[in-house]
């Protein structure tokens, strides 16, 4: 299936693109690959030497409404990367311990059951050998989690209503390597519980603000103009598939019986954040500039260094690699 709109922040390492003419060379390019790609929109932005040198808006968000530097998308995984930054800013202030027992935090036990003597850390989870899966479960909870006001441990815990064997691998934590989208709820939940905030407003005012970025893990913050949905072609016809608010009205996050650590899935930590491109460029010089922006340090370059250090090693038989 083709996914309508791509949003592309990327580094360039060649000055020629500098000149107007390459540059013009490169649009036209971009926007004849849009075209054999049936892309009804993109957005570019190219870096180098830490500064932006070149971006390019194409194509339409909505009907009528062309993309420009305040189009939001939601980028999908990369937000895995946003929340990642929020809980290293709390490791800075020691705040949490990646090496921790997870239950600790939560104040309840989160454990694999075929386990249960062994701790599952916010390390394992970021690096995705929690042994947490995304089971059956972990579908409906999503669907449903707004509606019915619904906490973290209805998921996670046997005696839980939206609780599948599946949620578990039959590896121990530590010892594999699977993706879960579902192990980042955790990860958002104990950022609410130790900073007593919601999770998008952490986010905001510690991240964003200072960045001055656009952004956030709350689609009810996003205008509508500035919104794109984003679709599959499917049946011979795009069709939207997230952030079709023109039709749809937008979720309540916040339910009247929240309170923080209650349930940090609720912001979609794993995949939800909706951000620009440019917006998005400033997040990577941020990393490349060692954790400073505009005068502001998001993180210490011991953080940025742990970040970018492998936490895992595929021996042939220790992971699922999708290959």
């Amino acid at each position: 299936m083709r996914i309508l709109y791509t949003v592309v922040c990327m580094a360039l390492w060649s000055c020629q693109l500098q000149e107007p003419s390459r540059q013009q060379s490169l649009t036209e390019d971009l926007e004849e690959q849009a075209l054999k790609s049936q892309l009804h929109g993109m957005s570019v932005v190219l870096i180098k030497s830490g500064k932006v040198i070149y971006n390019h808006n194409y194509g339409f968000a909505q009907p009528k409404q062309p993309i420009t530097n305040h189009t939001k998308f939601r980028i999908a995984s990369i937000s895995k990367l946003i929340t990642s930054v929020a809980l290293m800013q709390l490791v800075e202030k020691n705040m949490v311990d990646l090496d921790e027992d997870i239950s600790e935090y939560l104040g309840w036990k989160l454990f694999n059951p075929k386990y249960p003597q062994t701790s599952i850390t916010l390390r394992l989870l970021l690096s995705h050998q929690s042994s947490i899966r995304d089971g059956i479960g972990y579908s409906t909870f999503l669907h449903e989690m707004h509606q019915k006001q619904l906490d973290l441990q209805d998921l996670f815990t046997a005696s839980g209503p939206y609780y599948t064997s599946d949620m578990f691998a039959d590896e121990s934590p530590g010892t594999s390597f699977s993706y879960s989208n579902a192990a980042w709820g955790i990860v958002a939940t104990v950022i609410e519980i130790q900073t007593r905030v919601t999770f998008d407003k952490y986010c905001r005012q510690n991240i964003f603000d200072p960045m001055g970025i656009a952004a956030s893990y709350n689609v009810n913050d996003i205008a509508l103009e500035h919104l794109s949905p984003l679709y599959r072609f499917e049946d011979d016809q795009w069709t939207t598939q997230v952030d079709d608010y023109q039709v749809d009205p937008r979720p309540q996050l916040m339910y009247p019986e929240y309170y923080p650590g209650k349930n940090g899935s609720i912001y979609a930590p794993q995949g939800g954040l909706r951000c620009s491109a440019m917006d998005l460029s400033k997040l990577a010089l941020m990393f490349m500039n060692k954790g400073q922006y505009r005068g502001y340090s998001i993180l210490q370059m011991k953080s940025i260094k742990m970040m970018s250090t492998p936490q895992w090693k595929y021996d042939g038989s220790n992971g699922d690699t999708w290959n």
